[in-house]
């Protein structure tokens, strides 16, 4: 089976998308050493001054000689930068620890720092966090069990050179933003937002323009129920520059119904006109009118190209009404890039709708690197275009910017009503051919099965102008489906068996990759694996 990564994105866009991207948590590249703080003794490390700097590969720092070091005095951890490594120059926390003296901790990467394991700054030492410290493309990466608690508020941190302000609940984070939009701030604990109540709009209503990290942390139990303003989400407005990253907002519960029927609703924003979003995720449920997103409600790039990278929602969806734009992690966009991230929980919304698992309504932007597992239902045609995918609801690329969905995938069971197009991968894809415009759709499978509507085909409902499609597969054993596309043009899509995905899959294998113990045997990608 011929599958192979195509990299030709939009170029309009691909500066955007090519920004930001993490590097894939464990992959290597020949470079420079690495360091792992872990149970392990203490191996191919000096310390001098303070400094505990790795000499060799494969160097350790043992927690309890961390720990000792600290009660003793500051301590600096930096991967160095030895030309004969066989690691990027990454920092890896695989054990956790505390310490509570006044001493500063700093953690100097070459690249990135992935912390897998709690830290926990339990007295008024300072703590500093860099990465790129020489190499460039690496960021914060917080597994599942990764969090950085500072205890007191009043400690200094410093992120990447920048002094990060600590907020410890909702109520100051939204305080400190209105005083001051373009700040730095930083989440110095989990917050349980059951306390606040009911909002009746979104907590924090400042247009955002400067940097929120959340440090691994998340805010859970958060409610709003918003029927007079047209944004509910944690943030209402994340505005060009800003960057909300590292954040978990759980068992979320947002409800928007304007009496104007308009507006946006996710649980970590609600609308972005040009920032970042990075290693963000929410559960819970959105429901509502308008445009809605388990994590961001839309997307407007009218100020500058959004990126929303490794991030996830397992929130269910849901709209009321009709023309809603529904997605499992973002509602609609428009010149933004969507990047290493995921959705796995339902989408449901009613007339003239746009459902996707990923995204309901994407316009001249690019999708890469994602998948999507939630089953997808919408309502029939009436007035407007109804359109479900197990991946995007409706992708349009316009003549000028262009827009690429590439290496992603989905899994989810697609339903429409009467007049809907439906598709195991893809609604419907639409180009704008006036000056040869047009997006880029390669490298991705379904197995969905699509059902309903007017139009369903194994991979797109229907294609209205596309350029041909690359190396795109649908599982005709599990869609159900004999033919690629209900309505218009067929090229460059094959039908598989299940067997087929499962053991005839040749590919690139730094995209992807299959196991039997993963993804049920089919492929995923090596960047963005599915939650074990």
């Amino acid at each position: 089976m011929g599958w192979r990564h195509v990299a030709r994105l939009s170029a309009s866009l691909l500066a955007f998308a090519t920004t930001g991207i993490a590097t894939p948590a464990r992959s290597t590249t020949p470079s420079h050493y690495g360091v792992t703080i872990s149970r392990h003794t203490t191996q191919n490390m000096a310390f001098l001054n303070g400094v505990y700097s790795a000499t060799a590969d494969n160097a350790y720092l043992n927690i309890t000689d961390l720990k000792s070091a600290l009660a003793a005095g500051s301590v600096e951890v930096t991967t160095g930068n030895g030309a004969g490594g066989d690691k990027m120059g990454d920092l890896h926390i695989e054990a956790g620890f505390t310490w509570s003296s006044g001493h500063a901790l700093t953690l100097d990467a070459y690249h990135s720092i992935f912390v897998d394991r709690a830290v926990v700054n339990a007295g008024p030492g300072a703590l500093t966090l860099t990465n790129n410290d020489g190499g460039t493309g690496g960021t914060f990466v917080y597994g599942t069990s990764g969090s950085v608690t500072i205890w007191s508020l009043t400690n200094a941190l410093t992120i990447d050179g920048h002094a990060f302000t600590l907020v410890g609940d909702v109520h100051t984070l939204a305080s400190d933003i209105a005083a001051n939009p373009s700040g730095a701030y930083a989440l110095a604990n989990s917050y349980d937002a059951s306390k606040d109540g009911t909002y009746g709009s979104a907590p924090i209503p400042t247009t955002f323009t400067g940097a929120f990290e959340g440090l691994g942390n998340v805010i859970s139990n958060l409610t709003i129920s918003d029927s007079t303003d047209v944004a509910a989400g944690l943030f209402a407005s994340l505005g060009v520059n800003g960057a909300i990253s590292d954040i978990g907002v759980t068992n979320a519960n947002v409800t928007l119904t304007p009496s104007s029927g308009g507006g946006g609703a996710g649980a970590l924003v609600a609308g972005i006109q040009g920032g970042t979003v990075s290693g963000a995720y929410s559960s819970g449920s959105i429901a509502g009118t308008g445009s809605l997103g388990g994590l961001v409600g839309f997307e407007s790039g009218g100020n500058g190209a959004t990126q929303i990278l490794r991030s996830h929602s397992t929130a269910t969806v849901s709209a009321t009404g009709s023309n809603a734009y529904v997605g499992g992690l973002v509602g609609g966009t428009e010149l933004a890039v969507i990047a290493n991230s995921y959705a796995t929980g339902s989408v449901i919304a009613g007339t003239d709708a746009l459902g996707g698992g990923l995204v309901g309504d994407l316009e001249d932007s690019v999708v890469q690197y994602c998948f999507a597992t939630g089953s997808v239902t919408i309502g029939p045609e009436v007035n407007n275009i109804a359109a479900a995918g197990g991946l995007i609801g409706w992708s349009y690329a316009s003549a000028r910017f262009g827009g690429s969905v590439v290496s992603s995938y989905a899994e989810g069971a697609v339903t429409g009503g009467d007049y809907a197009v439906v598709g195991g991968f893809m609604g419907l894809a639409w180009r704008d051919n006036r000056k040869g415009g047009g997006g880029m759709y390669s490298g991705s499978y379904s197995t969905g099965k699509p059902t309903g509507g007017e139009a369903d085909g194994g991979f797109v409902g229907a294609r209205i102008d596309v350029h041909d499609m690359v190396d795109e597969y649908w599982d005709t054993t599990t869609s159900g489906k004999a033919k690629a596309v209900g309505q218009g043009r067929a090229r460059g899509i094959t039908g598989v068996t299940t067997a087929q995905l499962q053991t005839a899959f040749g590919s690139d294998p730094t995209v992807w990759a299959e196991n039997p113990d993963i993804n049920d045997g089919l492929p995923y990608l090596v960047s963005n694996p599915p939650p074990q």
